[in-house]
């Protein structure tokens, strides 16, 4: 029978305490690896900054323009492509008059529609809707070239309680506007700054030009 001592000699306990101290060193190691990963997360998804996509908040917009006469068309063609760049402004699913005539009939193209009663009803009725339905009204108006129809819609959106914001192209801004069209107007801005206006905080702020 072989006789086992009691005691542990010294190159025991210290195979022992290496063996513990290394256990020990690579908990921590693992620890510390695990901290610095979180951190690194933490960091990356705290200080990235993000531009707005249409897929973050983004307001719909009632398009109150005319398209009428060469001056119209212009400033028609250059709020549209301002919108588009804008990315608080959610224009696919924004009303734009031009694209919902009733029947996809325009009376520009076709005036003698303009003695359909039916036609003039059902178009009446769904820009209605549209003011309606939409979180913005934004009018381009023209001071020398005014839409008589915009003072209805303008009237619409402001019972229905919509931020209105009339955008006046940069040639044509600081010259007179109808007094009723700029008591409604919650802003006025020129043209060249509808591409970075944020929808997103729709804020007041007086014409710079004279009423009539």
């Amino acid at each position: 029978m072989v006789k086992t001592s009691r005691f542990v000699s010294k190159v025991q306990i210290d195979t022992i305490r290496k063996s513990f101290d290394d256990v020990v060193q690579n908990s921590l190691f693992k620890i510390k690896t695990k901290v610095n990963e979180k951190e690194v997360e933490d960091m990356v998804f705290t200080n990235v900054t993000t531009t707005p996509t249409m897929s973050q908040s983004s307001k719909t917009v009632y398009f109150c323009a005319g398209w009428f006469n060469e001056k119209q068309e212009k400033a028609y063609d250059q709020a549209m492509q301002a919108l588009k760049e804008n990315v608080t402004v959610d224009l696919s699913n924004s009303y734009i008059p031009l694209d919902n005539q009733y029947k996809d009939i325009r009376v520009d193209l076709h005036p003698e529609y303009l003695e359909d009663k039916e036609w003039a009803t059902a178009t009446f009725r769904g820009d209605c809707l549209g003011v309606k339905s939409t979180d913005v009204c934004l009018a381009v108006y023209l001071p020398s070239a005014e839409d008589v129809g915009m003072g209805v819609e303008l009237g619409m959106a402001q019972a229905y309680g919509k931020y209105i914001l009339l955008v006046v192209p940069d040639e044509e801004y600081g010259k007179p506007i109808n007094l009723m069209s700029w008591g409604v107007a919650d802003n006025v801005i020129p043209m060249s700054k509808l591409k970075d206006f944020d929808f997103n905080k729709p804020k007041f702020n007086f014409y710079d030009g004279a009423v009539y």
